[in-house]
């Protein structure tokens, strides 16, 4: 179990990333996934760096959407849970790969989408739309098109989006 007001405090001069997200544009996310039909979560090591895993499982159980993990991401969602879909990828399963290829929405948390997860890019999950949160706004669109970008601390922008979800 993480604590809540778990916090680490990190002092890099020029370094100051941007911890919450964009009201707005966490208030499209949660109206895009309310209406999408196969919506799968792809949890990275950003979820385990910013401590972000029980708001994750939180969310999960209101929102009912599978979770795919990342290699870095195994251990923020359990793998136990049902709706576990473990690690996709090259390594990963074949279920995590075929939900990726089914699905209509990516919620993509702290998760990089390398090439190890997409293969060819042309052909990764060709009928889903991306909604990407992470804290480095390099990462965001880096590898693929992304409708709702949203750059943030994964534990902060992942409670607001549960509170605007419910």
């Amino acid at each position: 179990m993480i604590d809540e007001n778990f916090k680490v405090e990190i002092n890099l001069p020029g370094y100051k990333p941007t911890l919450k997200g964009n009201l707005k544009q966490v208030r499209m996310a949660a109206k895009k996934i309310a209406e999408s039909r196969k919506p799968v979560i792809f949890s990275g090591g950003g979820v385990i760096s910013s401590g972000a895993s029980d708001i994750l499982r939180k969310f999960v159980k209101i929102s009912k959407i599978p979770v795919i993990t990342s290699l870095l991401g195994m251990g923020s969602f359990p793998e136990v849970d049902q709706l576990s879909l473990s690690m996709a990828g090259m390594h990963g399963t074949k279920y995590a790969n075929l939900a990726f290829t089914e699905a209509d929405l990516i919620i993509g948390v702290g998760v990089r989408f390398d090439d190890r997860v997409t293969g060819k890019l042309s052909e990764f999950a060709p009928d889903a739309e991306i909604i990407h949160i992470d804290i480095d706004p390099a990462e965001i669109g880096k590898n693929l098109k992304v409708i709702i970008p949203i750059v943030g601390d994964a534990r902060v922008v992942l409670a607001d989006l549960k509170n605007e979800y419910e």
